[in-house]
């Protein structure tokens, strides 16, 4: 798939997303191409596709609306044209180190977070449970070596900064895996049918 990745997973949804939809939630003017094989994604285009009762969203147009600190009138349209569902957005860029992930269960924020070249960007809500899962994995992951000399070459607070940030960093590969059973880098895309919408 790449290593820039623009993802959004909304559950308990059975039905195609559609040009209709689309003006529901005011982005106007698109046209529907039908299914395409897998290809690299265009980032002027909007992706859809229907797995496991869910729908899943590749598109930048839409992704970081959802990373901001202040709710935007496309995060609340999805909240008032999805209200029941889980709503999840993962971002991770390699040419920035850019990560991004935000969570929404039945119309209400949970979480929020985004970083770039090792620093935290925003930080709101409680932390979910891939966060901890992550931070978990990362430090028994690491021996005993790399953490003093992390510690030395950073100091302490560094080295927690370090943890944080490449744990979050992970998280956003990880928010697909309640709604399609995997992370998103680990999951056969080729199983999935994805259709595309241009302007």
């Amino acid at each position: 798939m790449g290593w820039n990745k623009h993802y959004l997973f909304i559950s308990n949804e059975t039905s195609n997303f559609s040009t209709e939809i689309l003006d529901a939630l005011d982005l106007k003017d698109y046209k529907d191409l039908g299914e395409v094989e897998m290809e690299n994604f265009d980032d002027s285009a909007i992706y859809s596709a229907n797995y496991a009762d869910c729908i899943i969203i590749h598109s930048p147009i839409i992704v970081y609306k959802f990373l901001n600190e202040e709710e935007t009138i496309l995060e609340e349209n999805f909240k008032s044209h999805f209200p029941e569902s889980k709503i999840a957005v993962g971002v991770q860029l390699s040419s920035s180190e850019y990560f991004g992930f935000c969570v929404i269960e039945k119309g209400k924020r949970i979480r929020v977070k985004t970083g770039v070249d090792g620093k935290i960007k925003i930080d709101q809500g409680k932390p979910i449970q891939e966060e901890k899962e992550s931070y978990e994995r990362l430090v028994n992951y690491m021996d005993e070596r790399e953490k003093e000399e992390l510690k030395y070459d950073n100091g302490e607070k560094g080295y927690k900064d370090y943890l944080e940030f490449e744990s979050s960093w992970r998280v956003a590969n990880m928010v697909s895996k309640s709604f399609i059973g995997a992370h998103i880098d680990r999951f056969t895309w080729k199983e999935i049918k994805f259709r595309k919408f241009v302007k």
